[in-house]
């Protein structure tokens, strides 16, 4: 908590006093030039001693203004509070301190005709719209709002907020000459116990019974101020309508119709005239209340505030939570007594906070009394002098009650900021306190967490209020060579110089795939062989360029300056297979499900025994029922498993079919219910190659009798080339579609002995 330095109220009216000194000075002067006829003008300022200049009267005022009262007389102080602990917000941000030259006007930063006026009356805010809503921000260490903000933690001075600024009176006393108020007529002034306690002379003319009242029977205000901000739905006087001493009545309300409801939300508030309470000496605020509006704390909040006379914090003396009777008259008795000896300031605020459930008749207020016994309030213990204000701290001295300022009492985290950015202003139970935030920081240097590969950043810092570090990692940073990896095998990975990216030098003729080693020739065919890249030609001007040695697998010609290689399997060539699917026992061999229009229609990819081309299986689309006829149009895919390609050998597919669909069996065209077979890389899906499509109609796997297809039969595909894939991982992918719903009512489609063979090469 920060120590406040008592703002220096001599210097500051000595500097009012000179500077109205030079503005004479200057008025003379040209008087003096006019001419004789005015002899006396240069000396209008003798009648001001030069000890009345440098040491003017200063008028602080002698008591501290009290904080926010909770409950009616007698009430546990810790209920007034108009929010809970949970409720209440936090403010973890405080304004930077502003320059002092501004410290006693309202800024509003207004450029447009358009934007709304901010306005919040306090001298101490900076009242700002920031496109959306008004922000009032406070001018702290310049101008203050409230007695916590100037606690400097002396249990033996009273920190008040007074006109925006902070006073420390001394309240701890050692002898009754501590304690003069300079009022002997009406107090009798003593030390007890180290408090200071007032007592009445009962004197003639120190003390007033009636301060205030009336009942708006005469249809006047009778010295009451309104400000609504509607002036169709506000505060006004009645006559016609709720009294509980008619015929008259303040009510909050529509002027036009019987409700409050206007459609938007909308406040107002009247205030009493100032009023000077008799010093050492109860008093007590009463009035009588009709409330017919939304239940609860949140909305349509009603509130008395009361304010000392150049006191700064506008304190909360009873609330709406107070309210114990709707739709039916009540009467309310404030205690005043803890500001007897001030001038005070009373106002009832209403604020229907939002524009719903407004349709009630709003509120009536009626016969508005302040007034005094002219009796101190007597006591044997602390708690006879309970007044239900949690702003005091009440204490029993030599048989009267005295009332010391509680400075760290508070209704809102508004009161509690301590201007410092980096702790959170937290009001709780009615009392102050300020933990501090992790992690909070003005600047970026705040946040150095020392580790070279981070970015270190103070979020939400501006202007004073505290924000977080976040720490963000720097991409390609490194501090070792172990973190720079790139999992590419032709690259040295290295880290130069810890803190800075990582280096990742190429190593010449390395390849992971074809295209690192495409040399821009068009004449060579680029492949990465084993990690290295191997160029072959593929241009020519004869047949002899273009031979590969392999003189029984295949033939090798040149044409139109192209090498082409056929392969012709001749007695002795050497082959391997790559792929042998056979589907023993109906499994899939490794073939797995890719789609299917619907999975829950039967007739799907499937493992089967028989038919078969060998036994013991084949790969099946169709259905356990024997057709693949569902009453909808269907389609399903099916792949192998990933294979890679020899880089410098001819590679063939081959398989057995067996294909009763419509077409075989004479309906129809080769167009419906079509067997697709195609291959694609595992690394670049979208790079397909298809194989053979059964609307090519060749080989024809039907039979046919007198020119016409009479059904299907086991027909070997083969020499199907999969050369565009040489050194590719691949996968073979069988699609069947029906295309429509007609008949569907055949076997469908079996494969048997699908083959991958690759030469041996030379």
């Amino acid at each position: 908590m920060r120590h406040i330095v008592p703002f220096p109220w001599r210097a500051f009216c000595a500097l009012i006093q000179c500077s109205l000194l030079v503005v004479c000075f200057v008025a003379v002067s040209a008087c003096a030039d006019i001419g004789s006829s005015y002899p006396d003008v240069g000396s209008s300022s003798a009648g001001t001693s030069e000890e009345e200049i440098n040491n003017p009267p200063v008028d602080v005022p002698d008591e501290p203004p009290q904080d926010a009262v909770e409950d009616d007389t007698g009430s546990d102080p810790d209920e007034g509070a108009t929010t809970s602990d949970e409720d209440i917000p936090v403010d973890e941000d405080i304004t930077e301190p502003k320059d002092s030259s501004d410290d006693t006007e309202d800024v509003l930063d207004v450029s447009d005709e358009d934007v709304p006026n901010c306005d919040d009356k306090n001298p101490c805010t900076q009242d700002l719209w920031n496109g959306e809503e008004c922000l009032h921000d406070y001018e702290y260490d310049v101008c203050y709002t409230a007695n916590p903000m100037c606690d400097d933690d002396d249990p033996c001075t009273d920190d008040i907020c007074l006109e925006g600024f902070c006073t420390h009176e001394p309240s701890c006393c050692t002898d009754d000459a501590e304690c003069n108020d300079y009022d002997d007529l009406c107090t009798v002034d003593s030390c007890v116990v180290g408090n200071c306690v007032l007592q009445s002379t009962q004197a003639d003319g120190c003390c007033e019974m009636e301060f205030f009242e009336h009942a708006f029977d005469d249809e006047s205000l009778g010295g009451v101020t309104l400000d609504n901000s509607d002036p169709e739905v506000g505060w006004h006087v009645v006559s016609d309508s709720l009294s509980k001493s008619p015929p008259g009545s303040l009510r909050y309300g529509s002027l036009v119709v019987g409700n409050y409801d206007n459609g938007l939300s909308h406040s107002g508030t009247l205030s009493l005239p100032p009023i000077a309470l008799s010093p050492a000496v109860e008093s007590w605020i009463t009035f009588d209340l009709f409330l017919d509006v939304e239940y609860g704390t949140y909305s349509d909040t009603l509130e008395v505030h009361l304010t000392e006379e150049g006191g700064s914090q506008n304190l909360v003396i009873w609330n709406k939570a107070k309210a114990y009777v709707y739709n039916g008259w009540w009467s309310h008795k404030l205690q005043l007594t803890a500001f007897a000896g001030k001038t005070v300031s009373i106002t009832f605020v209403f604020d229907t906070v939002d524009e719903e459930d407004n349709d009630g008749q709003g509120v009536f207020l009626d016969n508005l009394h302040v007034y005094s016994n002219c009796q101190p309030r007597l006591c044997s213990f602390d708690s006879d002098c309970d007044d239900g204000l949690g702003v005091t701290s009440d204490i029993c001295a030599n048989g009267v009650c005295i009332y010391k300022p509680n400075s760290k009492y508070c209704t809102s985290y508004k009161d509690c900021d301590d201007a410092e950015p980096c702790t959170s202003n937290i009001c709780s139970q009615n009392a102050c306190i300020y933990p501090e935030i992790s992690s909070c920081c003005l600047s970026n240097s705040d946040c150095d967490d020392g580790a070279l590969c981070t970015l270190d950043d103070c979020v939400g810092a501006y202007a004073g209020h505290g924000g977080y570090c976040q720490h963000i990692a720097i991409t390609d940073c490194c501090l070792t060579s172990v973190t720079c990896s790139d999992g590419n095998p032709c690259t040295v990975d290295s880290c130069p110089v810890p803190g800075q990216p990582c280096a990742h030098v190429s190593i010449a003729n390395c390849c992971t795939v074809h295209e690192d080693c495409d040399d821009g020739d068009p004449c060579s065919e680029n492949l990465c062989v084993s990690g290295a890249c191997q160029q072959n030609a593929v241009c020519c001007t004869e047949d002899a360029d273009c031979s590969d040695n392999d003189l029984l697998c295949t033939d090798e010609s040149c044409l139109d300056g192209i090498c082409s290689v056929e392969f012709v399997d001749k007695i002795g060539c050497c082959k391997k297979g790559l792929i042998f699917k056979n589907f023993p026992s109906g499994s899939l061999q490794g073939f797995q499900l890719e789609s299917d229009s619907n999975f829950a229609d039967g007739v799907a990819w499937m493992g089967v025994i028989s038919p078969a081309l060998s036994t013991p299986g084949a790969l099946h689309y169709g259905s356990a029922n024997g057709t693949y006829a569902t009453g909808q149009p269907n389609s399903a895919t099916i792949v192998s498993n990933a294979f890679k390609l020899p880089s410098t050998t001819i590679t063939r597919l081959s398989f057995w079919l067996y294909l009763d669909n419509e077409y075989s069996n004479g309906v129809g065209s080769k167009e419906w219910d079509h067997l697709t077979i195609s291959a694609y890389r595992v690394d670049k899906p979208s790079d397909e190659l298809v194989l053979w499509d059964s609307a090519g109609g060749e080989p024809a796997w039907w039979l046919e009798e007198e020119g016409k297809q009479v059904g299907p039969k086991w027909t070997q595909v083969e020499n199907l080339d999969l050369t565009p894939f040489k050194g590719r991982t691949v996968r073979l992918r069988f699609a069947f579609d029906t295309l429509d719903e007609d008949a569907n009512d055949y076997m469908g489609v079996y494969l048997d002995d699908i083959k991958v063979i690759t030469t041996c090469g030379p």
